[in-house]
């Protein structure tokens, strides 16, 4: 189907395409409906034009490629693609690569950024659609494949990417979904306060503090009381750590807690900005 042009609707539901399927540059006026269908081989989609809604609900690609492909509307399935929970289909849509679609490993790389381009597509059609929490979550699917493509490659690219890997983690991946999210920032500030704190209210001598029983409610208020004041970086200085492993942790705090209120700051900009 590849350059074909299509007055009405293309309707593909339920689909079983074994190999290939071809619609570059092609231009379909009506519907594109690929509800639950699969297409075994790579889907290529290069310049296609959909003149309505393209169905993509529960759909299964072993390769996408959206590559300046355009349509007026999406439909990935009820509330989908989400970032904020971890059920199994966030996405609405199942994308396979590698071992999983029998492809060489050499070849994983390239079709992860394939991958990218279907979540690039998604964004820009969401966000032509004023659906601007949708179009977050596509933008944070399109990074996650931008990432595993970088680390699917080889050599230089590779190296830089792996070295890069626990800092993307650690301060965009996990905290704040690469900026699309406020739920995860507070998140992290609640998981880390009470993770120091916890830590401090059970070991109470690390902290300078001696206390009879660690299991008084009193001794674990002032410990999240001051896991909060040193994550914020406020420092009231009612409390002093004295030993060496309180002070390296206090300081750990801080720096995290710094790390992330100026993260979340970033998030809410870019919130109040679009």
């Amino acid at each position: 189907m590849a350059e074909s042009t299509i007055e009405g609707t293309a309707d593909f539901m339920d689909a079983k395409i074994k190999w290939a399927a071809f619609f570059e540059s092609s231009k379909i006026k009506g519907n594109a409906v690929f509800t639950d269908a699969k297409i075994g081989g790579a889907a290529d989609f290069i310049n296609a034009e959909i003149g309505g809604t393209a169905f993509f609900g529960n759909a299964e690609f072993r390769d996408a490629k959206f590559k300046g492909t355009e349509a007026s509307a999406i439909y990935l399935g009820e509330g989908k693609p989400t970032i904020l929970w971890w059920e199994r289909n966030r996405e609405g849509v199942t994308l396979f690569a590698g071992k999983d679609s029998g492809m060489k490993n050499s070849f994983r790389g390239h079709s992860f950024w394939n991958f990218a381009t279907f979540w690039s597509f998604a964004r820009r059609t969401f966000a032509k659609m004023d659906e601007r929490e949708r179009a977050d979550a596509a933008y944070y699917f399109e990074k996650l494949w931008q990432r595993r493509s970088r680390l699917a490659s080889s050599g230089r690219e590779k190296l830089m990417a792996m070295a890069g890997y626990p800092f993307e983690v650690l301060f965009l991946r996990l905290p704040i979904a690469y900026g699309t999210s406020l739920v995860r920032p507070l998140m992290s500030w609640f998981v880390m306060i009470v993770l120091f704190g916890g830590f401090y209210a059970g070991f109470p001598s690390l902290i300078g503090r001696t206390v009879k029983s660690i299991w008084t409610l009193s001794n674990w208020v002032i410990s999240m009381h001051f896991s909060v004041t040193t994550f914020t970086t406020l420092g009231l200085g009612d409390i002093h750590p004295t030993r060496l492993l309180g002070k390296a942790l206090t300081s750990i705090e801080a720096v995290v807690g710094g790390v992330l209120m100026a993260l979340t700051v970033v998030v809410i900009s870019r919130k109040l900005m679009r």
